[in-house]
């Protein structure tokens, strides 16, 4: 048995990680560069275990095409991506306590001022999607300025999509990491000095910290809607304990939180596929 991590090119905490806990359990670790794959070369996963680190579209590409095999993965069923457009209206079929969102952008000044009572007025966020790291995520606080930015983005013709949410005042903003049926490690993000997003930039301030099994739960719930047996989980919590779903990311960047709380992530993760594996559950 092999374990095949995908990245597009560079290796980088999250495949060292993975490296090193397989090394400890005597399990071969292939990396496989979505740059430079050669797709004509004879490779058979079968059995073996796979995950993906990078989401760009190539690496996406690469997953897709070596999950023909019947290797051991993350994945729930056989749909293994939806847009988070998408997504985010599955959590809302399912009830998920979602941020309110308005899912499309357009400079209809009639519908606009709709969208801004929908969405209990200014400040409002705009969102672009597949974006990490709080880039692209845009604090809008009048209908002066969302006339403008609206403009300007749909003007550009790049191929992005964009939502409209709801401003949440949050104090707390939870990172969860789901495995399987339960949180096996949780961070916390402090908010950063004059910028209202708590995850932007690469010097965040994050901390060990624990929360209430109705936000477990959620994170849970969230996870295995979006088809997953792994995630790392944003939820944003107010300061009258009013929580929000706010993403679901498969694949995460799950270092952050095992360097800070000394969880061992990495080395869960590959026990839970070794088990699946065992349990010929592909």
């Amino acid at each position: 048995m092999k374990f095949y991590c995908l990245v597009y090119e560079v290796k980088d905490i999250r495949a060292e990680l993975l490296e090193e806990s397989c090394k400890k359990r005597n399990l071969d670790f292939v990396l496989l560069k979505a740059k430079d794959f050669d797709y004509t070369q004879k490779i058979n996963l079968d059995n073996n275990l796979l995950y993906m680190i990078d989401i760009d579209h190539r690496t996406r590409y690469l997953e897709k095409f070596l999950l023909r095999h019947k290797c051991v993965n993350f994945y729930l069923n056989d749909i293994y991506e939806l847009s988070k457009v998408y997504l985010d209206v599955v959590y809302e079929k399912y009830k998920l306590p979602i941020i309110k969102t308005i899912y499309d952008l357009t400079n209809n000044k009639i519908l606009l001022k709709k969208y801004v009572d929908y969405l209990d007025g200014f400040p409002l966020i705009i969102k672009v999607i597949d974006n990490s790291r709080g880039i692209g995520v845009i604090k809008v606080d009048s209908f002066e300025s969302l006339l403008s930015i609206v403009d300007y983005l749909l003007s550009q013709n790049l191929d992005k999509h964009y939502l409209i949410k709801k401003f949440i005042d949050y104090t707390q903003h939870a990172r969860l990491i789901v495995l399987g049926n339960k949180v096996i490690d949780s961070i916390e993000y402090k908010k950063v000095t004059n910028d209202f997003r708590s995850n932007a930039g690469d010097a965040l301030n994050v901390v060990a910290q624990k929360f209430s099994d109705v936000i477990n739960n959620t994170a849970i719930k969230a996870t295995q809607v979006r088809g997953v047996e792994f995630a790392g989980v944003d939820v944003l919590i107010d300061k009258a304990g009013g929580y929000y779903l706010a993403e679901v990311n498969s694949p995460c960047y799950f270092p952050r939180c095992q360097l800070t709380t000394g969880v061992d992530i990495s080395g869960m993760m590959v026990d839970f596929l070794i088990n699946k594996s065992k349990n010929n559950n592909i």
